[in-house]
Formats: C-alpha cells, structure tokens, sequence
C-alpha cells in the first residue's frame, strides 16, 4: 500500500474543531486512507452513507438520535456522505453538540456535498482532495530511477490505486471495472439528468480530443444538443473528477482567442480505456496529447497536495501562436511549452511577452518533467 500525501495532512487537522472533507473520484483510494488513519486512533470507527443503517440515523436533524447511533467515538467517518440528504445541517449539529468529536466525511464528487456543507460549516470545515496516485508518491514508494521507468506504464494504463503494479491485463481489467462500473455512478444518480446516452457520447468525444482547444458551439454541434446542456455535463463530469478544464487566458488582445478551453482526465488510464487504446507509446499517433495530459494532471495533483492554488490556463490566438500551460501568481505568468520530443525546440511568442511581462518560459520534456510534477 502506498503511503498518501494527504495522510500526514489530514493527521495534523484533526480534534481543531473543524470538519474534514475529503473529495476525490470513487476508487482513489479514499476509504483506504481513512481506514489508516482510523487505526491510529482509539475508540474511531468507519461508516458507510451507502447502508441504510447510516442512512436511517442520519434521517433527521435529532442529536439525541444521532448521538445514540454514534456513541462516544472520537473519530467518526462517514463515507459518501453526500448520499445522506442535508448532510450539510447534520454534520452542523454533530459539531455543535458534540465538539469533542472528530468528523471525516469523504464524498466522490463534489455536487451534492459541496453545496451542502458550505454555508452550514462555513468557517468551520477543512478540504482536502484525493487524485489517483501521483507522481510524488509513487516515487516515495519506488525511487526517482523506477519512477521515471514506470512512466510509460503510467502513460498508459494511468494512476489509479488498483492498476499500479498489476500486468497490462490486469491493469485494463482494472480500468474495466473502474470505469463500467463506478465513473458515472453519481452522475447518472442525479435527478435531472435525462441523457446518459448522451454523457458517454460526450466523453468519448473528449477522449479524443484531449488537450486540444474546444469550445461549446463545436461539442454542441457534434452531438446534436444544446450548448446548455453541454455546460452542464461538462460541469458535472468535472466535479465528479473525471476531467479538469482548462480556460484560456486573454488581456483583451485583438487576436488572443478568448472564448475556448481545453478538456483533460485526470487519469489518463481512463481516457485510454474510453477509446480503447493501450498500444506502446512508440506507436500511437496521439503520444503528444498523452503527454500534455499527464503532465498537465499531475502537476496539478502537485500543487493541490501542496495547497497552492494557482489561477491555470492555455493561451492562444487567431494566427495560432500558443502557449501549452501557465500559471499565474500574484500577476506572475509562469508559462511552459510540453514536448514529447526532447530535440524539438519551443520558443515564447513574442507578442505575449509584450503583454505580459512578469513571466517565466520552460519547456518540459522527458528529460526534465520530473521536477515538473514534483
């Protein structure tokens, strides 16, 4: 088992007073985490919101009722906790009558639990997301030397908990169950969605094109739908962390186009499995887009896991002068170009360092991308 980032971090907040939130797509690993952090703690104990049990205890907004379910622990977690209705009210009670107790409630998306918790806790919860592994801590568990030789595998077959160290076939029997069974589980659990058809349809679309620049008109033409609906599939597909959107960047620049984002998964395994595709890297024609995506992700596992929350975009114009990645920091741009291809040169455009002079340039390739994510 793999040690987690988050684990040391979720240890030093706990008995603060606070409630902790821990998001992430279903099968990163959350349940495991806990149940770690569960066995250093006396008198804790773990609860399924998928039970009916835990479900009927939580009904109502008693604290008696849930005080005589939970008992005395000191360490409560609740997993799935957005299946349990106004969970947000209820978490408020639990804090407010029993403040000796410590509450970890972990949630495979963000839709319900998000909006839930936040005006009840506000001021009164901390957040945490959980990726599949990341680069970090597959080094901290392999060294830097098989780190960078499983990368291909990873490119491949991608991060999730279940794949890393299995054979290829394993690996797709893994990403096989990952994603048929539990990828649009909370999705497809929404009321108000009435075209799951269209949601696979919609992936598979994104699949293809990863890391190239998109926009609503076009995905809303291609599937026959309306830019509406469009948004909101695509909002949901990222709160239920399948993909992360990338917005560009404009200064209101003639030529800066101003209106497109890019789409990637955050597990790339899982992008490959929606197109069926696991052929070794030296073959594919769609290597570059893999390797955008990977980095991409995993630099953003990085930042998060170091609680550094940085504005990220692409940039681009009309005469198709681009930029792959940037992040900006107090009106600091820190732009980087992704190659594959160690040998291919990338140079900043210089219309953009005319008009945004606080930078920095770095191309990453195979030959420095480690420092990149980690």
């Amino acid at each position: 088992m793999i040690s987690r980032i988050l684990e040391n971090q979720i240890v030093d907040n706990l008995f603060k007073k606070s409630v902790i939130i821990l998001y992430g797509p279903r099968r990163s690993g959350k349940t495991t985490l806990c149940q770690k952090i569960l066995e250093n703690v006396s008198d804790s104990e773990y609860f399924n919101c998928e039970e009916d049990v835990v479900k009927l205890a939580l009904d109502q907004n008693n604290s008696s009722r849930i005080k005589s379910f939970f008992g005395n622990r000191k360490l409560i977690v609740l997993d799935e906790a957005q299946i349990i209705p106004e969970i947000g009210q209820r978490l408020k009670l639990m804090v407010d009558t029993y403040p000796d107790t410590q509450i970890i409630a972990t949630g495979s998306s963000s839709f319900d639990l998000a909006n839930q918790v936040g005006s009840p806790l506000l001021g009164r919860m901390k957040q945490f997301v959980l990726y599949p592994l990341s680069t970090g801590e597959v080094k901290q568990e392999m060294g830097v030397m098989k780190t960078m030789q499983n990368l291909e595998k990873s490119m491949i077959y991608g991060s999730y908990p279940q794949v890393f160290g299995k054979g290829n076939t394993d690996s797709i029997e893994a990403l096989k169950a990952i994603v048929e069974g539990n990828l649009y589980k909370d999705i497809l659990a929404l009321e108000n969605l009435k075209k799951p058809e269209l949601l696979s349809k919609l992936t598979q679309t994104l699949a293809i094109n990863i890391g190239k620049e998109l926009n609503y008109n076009w995905l809303a033409q291609r599937l026959n739908t309306s830019i509406p609906t469009i948004e909101n599939y695509l909002n949901l597909l990222e709160k239920a962390c399948i993909i992360t959107k990338l917005s560009s960047l404009q200064k209101n620049l003639n030529k800066e186009i101003t209106r497109g984002f890019k789409i990637y998964f955050i597990d790339i395994g899982v992008r490959n499995y929606l197109i069926n595709n696991f052929n070794p890297l030296e073959i594919r024609n769609d290597i570059g887009e893999i390797w955008e995506n990977f980095c991409v992700v995993e630099r953003m596992k990085k930042n998060e896991y170091a609680r550094k929350f940085l504005k990220t975009h692409f940039w681009r114009t009309t005469d198709q002068q681009e930029i792959d990645y940037l992040e900006v920091e107090n009106e600091n741009y820190h732009t980087f170009e992704i190659k594959w291809n160690s040998n291919k040169k990338a140079k900043l455009p210089k219309v953009f360092a005319e008009n945004y002079p606080n930078l920095t340039f770095e191309v990453i390739n195979q030959e420095n991308w480690l420092e990149f994510v980690l």
